[in-house]
């Protein structure tokens, strides 16, 4: 139970509506002893609305009352008051009214939500979700064939070995027009060893190799012929 002086020309919080027993407002009857003597002390409250205030139950503890507050003393919520009195003998020699205030009551509560006992195995779960989708996509494969022109487009997915494929199939496209034929470039260099191609040296040389198998071919004419005459008319064809 929560404990609270109440002090003058301040509000007593009483707590919430409907609350039982869980504060007690604590009035300090010191200064009025040490001024009027021993006397006795008592309470009456008056409720939020009400126009007739009740005796309040209330004990004494050396030179402090102390007021249990239960339900019935918040069974209001709103603004009220509280007199506090003082007799010596029968003689009322003190009183002090105090503003009191009950707050209206706290929301039900509710059921607890479950708890989520399998919070890990769902992370888990998720994580190799996240791994296998991962890898779906490293072996994805692609193919793709060229149809007629006038042919539409199509895509198809396929499972091949456990693993995504997607073929496309897509129509041929318009033929381009034919590029301009681009200029000439410059005229390569031609190896010269004698300008265009042989020297001196290499056609004298030439002339001779010629002139010396046509010689052999002339002596080979030659003996032909005279051995030819010899078989027609007569005489040595050796």
């Amino acid at each position: 139970m929560k404990s609270i002086f109440a002090h003058e020309f301040s509000r007593v919080d009483l707590g919430h509506r409907g609350e039982h027993l869980a504060r007690r407002i604590l009035f300090d009857l010191a200064p009025w002893q040490e001024t009027y003597g021993f006397g006795v002390a008592t309470l009456a409250a008056l409720l939020p609305g009400a126009e007739t205030p009740y005796p309040c139950t209330v004990s004494q503890e050396g030179n402090v009352l102390i007021w249990p507050l239960t339900a019935a003393d918040t069974s209001v919520a709103g603004k009220g008051k509280c007199e506090l009195s003082y007799y010596v003998g029968e003689q009322l020699v003190k009183s002090v009214i105090f503003q009191t205030y009950t707050a209206e009551a706290r929301a039900p509560v509710g059921d607890p939500p479950d708890p989520k006992d399998s919070w890990l195995e769902d992370t888990l779960a998720a994580s190799a979700d996240a791994i296998a989708a991962k890898q779906a996509i490293e072996a994805l494969s692609v193919s793709c064939e060229t149809l007629d022109d006038d042919s539409p487009a199509a895509v198809s997915k396929t499972q091949q070995d456990g693993h995504v494929h997607f073929h496309f199939s897509l129509p041929r496209g318009e033929r381009g027009e034919k590029g301009e034929i681009g200029d000439a470039g410059p005229k390569g260099d031609t190896p010269m060893r004698g300008v265009d191609y042989f020297t001196a040296d290499d056609i004298a040389y030439f002339d001779r190799h010629i002139d010396d198998r046509l010689g052999a071919v002339s002596d080979t004419l030659d003996e032909l012929h005279a051995y030819a005459q010899a078989l027609v008319y007569g005489g040595d064809a050796t």
